[in-house]
């Protein structure tokens, strides 16, 4: 494999040119240069900014391609570079959220390098020498936004790393930090290392010890040993500030632990034992905000959000995480107000910005509207016109509950927001198209008019969108649309009248769209492309379960939900690619639709 920009022979496996935007010459063979390798994000926040980095500086001009390429961390971005080019690469990286690691070795051959990558248009800021409050409490965010890495597995990104590679990021942050003892306001350890105390005639003897064994227990990474030292150390020698500081780490080295080994739980207890050591670190409730997201308890997520940013106002980024979680609770009023804090100062989010247009319109609609809580649903409906509606469609919901839950081996923890309209204010709401029976969007959204009876018209509409619900909790935004779709048809029982008709048509114009293209929305499509989209889906998903069976689509949901790509899922799951499937899909509409 050759760079198409300067023709240099590049490692199959890598994302950067080595040759590409090094200064100057290559270096002699008894220089050094450098194998770099991507380990995973510091910051799950940045990962967009990495991403565009890359692609400005890649070979590799498709995103689609570039992902593709990072989907299992760690990766090689390059190899070979020169070593003054590869530190300032990591430098680069680092800054943006990235993990990196540097490998070197010597250089075996000689060459020339051209300069293409753009040179950055400013200086780096450097940090002022010395140290103060404000400068501490600037550290210690960053080494606690160092560990949320692992926090986001279920909510946005699952990103994998090394342990001693992400160690070192967070030493080469925590380095520099003073977090605050209790009661010791003048003194300021180091949280870089955990520190021995000397023997002393006026300390304990066996609290020395203690101490002194919990720190190599953290050199060891016996994070739970070293604190039961500093514990037991602790009550000899109470009050003492490196005890606590040692203590402090400890915690949250442990807690640390627990997110690397995604058990969300522990990790939020750690951090709440670092806190009964040190409280004021505001950025401990976050982390336990983004634990609790990971187990999917928005409400115990919502509930640590809210202290963390009475105490740290301006993390926008919270604001606007909140503000979705209190929206999908259909906490309008509250969530807007996070909405609109995070959209101030991020004027060109038009995500964030066209949801908080929706709630406004919500807000307007559903003023007055009642509430019919069920075991598992929250239903609000316009209590005037829908009263019998609303308890029929809880019914239905319990149904659905039960039904896909042991299909899919999956049972959502957190109530599901479900709200009926009149066909109007459906689509004042939703601003769907014509065609759209009703909408899962973070809340299930259905235009149900007056009815008063069960249908069986009814029950497909809420059984479909509620199999999105359980889809968006399983595997976040990383289903692919037709995968979606054609399993709440699925579920929706047996499939509806046109779907035999266009399943003919396909198989004899051999005329479909690739399931590549229907990874995203069908929103945009006509009434007559949707209804080719959805018979594609449904028959799809037929096909997969009659020939691998519903397990096969559970272990596609849980790798997709791991972070794998659609291709790589299906690969495992039902063992082909995009175009082995629509090859089998091919056969099995022979066999049922000739």
């Amino acid at each position: 494999m050759y760079c198409p920009e300067c023709a240099n022979k590049i490692e199959p496996e890598t994302v950067l040119c080595p040759v590409c935007g090094m200064k100057g010459d290559l270096p002699a063979s008894t220089d050094q240069v450098c194998d770099i390798f991507l380990m995973g994000f510091s910051d799950p926040l940045s990962y967009d900014k990495v991403i565009d980095f890359l692609l400005q500086h890649s070979f590799l001009k498709s995103r689609e391609d570039l992902l593709s390429r990072l989907s299992s961390l760690p990766v090689p971005l390059t190899k070979g570079m020169v070593s003054a080019r590869a530190h300032q690469l990591r430098e680069d990286l680092e800054s943006r959220g990235g993990i990196v690691e540097l490998r070197n070795r010597q250089m075996k051959d000689r060459g020339i390098a051209r300069k293409i990558i753009k040179e950055e248009e400013e200086p780096a800021a450097h940090a002022p020498a010395g140290t103060s409050a404000r400068a501490s409490r600037v550290y210690l965010f960053l080494f606690l936004l160092s560990l949320t890495a692992a926090v986001y597995l279920a909510y946005f990104h699952d990103f994998s790393r090394e342990r001693k590679t992400v160690q070192r990021a967070v030493q080469k942050i925590a380095s520099r930090l003073t977090p605050p003892v209790p009661g010791k306001e003048a003194v300021t350890p180091q949280v870089s290392a955990p520190e021995k105390i000397s023997a002393s005639e006026n300390l304990d003897q066996e609290g020395v010890r203690l101490n002194n064994e919990g720190v190599s227990l953290m050199d060891q990474g016996a994070y739970e040993e070293a604190v039961q030292s500093f514990e037991s150390a602790r009550k000899l020698i109470p009050g003492d500030a490196t005890i606590l500081q040692n203590l402090y780490r400890a915690w949250l080295m442990q807690g640390y632990r627990h997110l690397q080994g995604k058990a969300y739980e522990q990790s939020i207890q750690s951090f709440k034992e670092a806190l009964k050591v040190s409280d004021q670190s505001p950025e401990l409730y976050k982390l336990m905000g983004m634990s609790a997201l990971s187990l999917q308890d928005e409400s115990r997520a919502a509930g640590y959000f809210k202290t963390y940013i009475k105490r740290a106002p301006d993390d926008l980024e919270v604001d606007r995480i909140l503000g979705e979680i209190l929206y999908k609770q259909n906490k309008l009023e509250e969530g807007l107000k996070f909405l609109k804090i995070y959209l101030a100062g991020n004027p060109d989010d038009s995500r964030i910005r066209d949801m908080v247009n929706k709630a406004g319109r919500e807000a307007t609609v559903e003023q007055g509207f009642d509430t019919r809580e069920g075991e598992h649903f929250d239903v609000r409906f316009d209590g005037s016109q829908n009263m019998e509606a609303g308890y029929l469609v809880v019914e239905l919901l319990e149904g659905a509950y039960r039904k896909i839950g042991a299909e899919l081996n999956y049972y959502p923890s957190e109530h599901v927001v479900t709200i009926l309209y009149s066909d109007e204010e459906f689509r004042n709401v939703t601003q769907t198209p014509g065609w759209a029976k009703g909408l899962y969007d973070g809340k299930i959204r259905i235009p149900i008019g007056g009815l008063t009876e069960k249908s069986r018209t009814l029950e497909r509409v809420v059984t479909h969108e509620y199999t999105h619900a359980v889809i968006h909790q399983m595997t976040g935004a990383r289903c692919p649309t037709w995968l979606n779709e054609g399993l709440a048809q699925y579920f929706e029982g047996e499939p509806e009248d046109g779907i035999a008709g266009n399943a003919g048509l396909i198989l004899k114009t051999r005329d479909f769209i690739s399931l590549k293209k229907l990874e995203g929305s069908f929103l945009n499509l006509d009434a007559k492309a949707a209804a080719m989209a959805y018979t594609e889906s449904y028959t799809v998903v037929d096909h997969i379960i009659k020939a691998h069976g519903i397990y096969a689509v559970q272990k596609l949901l849980s790798d997709l939900s791991g972070g794998a790509d659609v291709e790589s899922a299906l690969r495992s799951a039902v063992g082909s690619d995009y175009n082995g499937l629509e090859e089998d899909w091919l056969k099995y509409l022979a066999q049922n639709y000739s």
